[in-house]
């Protein structure tokens, strides 16, 4: 299995974020939770200025399978946080293993509650905090919809192979429908604390609704 390198990994804080507006020929795909290693990891959040790389903040992620009424189901947790007390974000998802489809997102923004979704047939609903207040959140879809906070782990589960583009349908509680383009644009070797390992080096995008007939 190939680890990700992902030249967009982190859409809330990746000061050198590159979207992909150019795409074509993009497949629609599926993506594959069987396929993702399950445990705790953490990475670091780096920043590069006058060629000099720092850390500028860290990624917890865990992974863990459950069984949620019955449905074979993955629970990650996404926790992104900026040395600087500047941004803190907590996203905890439970999505279907088998394909990634979102049950249920709630995002922590500075230690309290922003985000809350609950996702069925097409449908979503909740609220998210604006202005101190919940606004409530009631939207169909014409179809399937993933998670638009869920980035690398979601781009881990496409069958990803050299060359290849991909199209995800996504809805995100700011932005609303958009899509996930995906692009592998090679692969390298790159270095982990456990050794070397072969990646997939990746350019991918959020691209919303509104934008994508102009």
């Amino acid at each position: 299995m190939k680890y990700l390198k992902c030249a967009t990994a982190l859409l809330a804080i990746a000061p050198n974020l590159q979207v992909c507006f150019g795409q074509s020929a993009a497949v629609s795909a599926v993506p594959d939770g069987s396929v993702l290693a399950l445990g705790d990891s953490c990475y670091t959040i780096t920043s590069t200025k006058d060629g000099v790389e720092q850390p500028i903040g860290f990624v917890f992620q865990r992974i863990r399978r459950e069984q949620s009424n019955g449905v074979d189901t993955l629970a990650i947790v996404v926790h992104q946080h900026l040395l600087s007390g500047k941004f803190d974000m907590r996203d905890s998802f439970l999505l279907r293993r088998a394909d990634l489809k979102p049950i249920r997102l709630d995002t922590d923004r500075g230690g309290a509650p922003h985000v809350h979704l609950d996702y069925t047939n097409n449908h979503v609903t909740g609220w998210k905090v604006v202005n101190g207040s919940r606004q409530p959140i009631d939207i169909a879809f014409d179809g399937p919809v993933w998670d638009g906070n869920l980035w690398g782990v979601t781009f881990a589960a496409l069958p990803l192979k050299e060359g290849g583009n991909y199209q995800i349908p996504t809805y995100q509680y700011d932005s609303g429908n958009g899509n996930f383009l995906v692009t592998v644009k090679g692969e390298r070797e790159t270095d982990i604390p456990t050794g070397t390992v072969d990646a997939w080096v990746l350019e991918a995008g959020l691209k919303p609704a509104s934008v994508l007939n102009t």
